[in-house]
C-alpha cells in the first residue's frame, strides 16, 4: 500500500510539473496573418494568466460556407459567389507542450496541440442560385476544435485543425448546421 501511495504522490506530482511547464512555455502575445483557401484574416493570441490557454482574437474575409441545413432541406452554396466579413473569439488549451519539450521537439509560436472553442460572428452577404439572388443575415456559429500548430522557420507557422460548426443565421432565423469544418 505504501509503495502504490508513493507511486501515485510521484505521478501527481509529474502531471502538477507538467501543467506549470506548460503554462511557462506558452509564448509571448502573437499578432499575424493568417491566409488559407476560405478566408484572410488577423490575429492576435495571447495568454490568459498563468495556465497554457491563451485568448485568439481574429478578424477578416471570409468565402462563405458551402453547405446549409435549413427547413429540412440541405442547401448547397457556391463557395465562390459570395464573401463577408467576420471576427472570432476563441480560447485554447495548449497541452502537450510539455511533452514536447522534454522530448527536445520545437515549441516557438506554441507549437503544439490544442483544443479549442471558436464563437463566430460573420456580416450578412448575398449569394446566387441559378438566376434568384438571396440574402443571408448576420450570423453567429460555435465550433468546438481540435487542432496543432508547428513553426517553420522563425515567422512561419503551419496550422491544421478540424471540428463541427453549427449556428444561427438572424436573416432566416433558422439553426444552420455544417459539416466537418477544417483549416489548413
Amino acid at each position: 500500500a505504501t509503495f502504490s501511495s508513493l507511486r501515485a504522490q510521484s505521478k501527481a506530482a509529474e502531471r502538477e510539473a507538467n501543467r506549470e511547464l506548460n503554462a511557462s512555455l506558452l509564448a509571448a502575445p502573437m499578432t499575424g496573418l493568417q491566409a488559407n483557401l476560405r478566408s484572410i484574416a488577423v490575429f492576435h493570441e495571447r495568454q490568459l494568466g498563468n495556465s497554457a490557454i491563451a485568448l485568439r482574437l481574429a478578424a477578416g474575409v471570409d468565402v462563405n460556407r458551402v453547405f446549409s441545413y435549413q427547413e429540412s432541406v440541405f442547401r448547397v452554396i457556391s463557395p465562390f459567389r459570395s464573401s463577408s466579413y467576420f471576427v472570432s473569439v476563441e480560447p485554447r488549451h495548449y497541452y502537450n507542450l510539455a511533452k514536447r519539450y522534454n522530448k527536445g521537439s520545437d515549441v516557438a509560436h506554441n507549437s503544439a496541440m490544442w483544443v479549442g472553442a471558436r464563437v463566430r460572428y460573420s456580416g450578412p452577404y448575398r449569394f446566387n442560385v441559378g438566376d434568384v439572388e438571396n440574402f443571408r443575415g448576420h450570423r453567429v456559429t460555435i465550433n468546438p476544435r481540435w487542432g496543432l500548430r508547428r513553426a517553420i522557420g522563425k515567422s512561419i507557422d503551419i496550422e491544421a485543425a478540424a471540428g463541427l460548426e453549427s449556428g444561427l443565421d438572424a436573416n432566416s432565423r433558422s439553426v444552420l448546421f455544417y459539416l466537418p469544418t477544417y483549416t489548413l
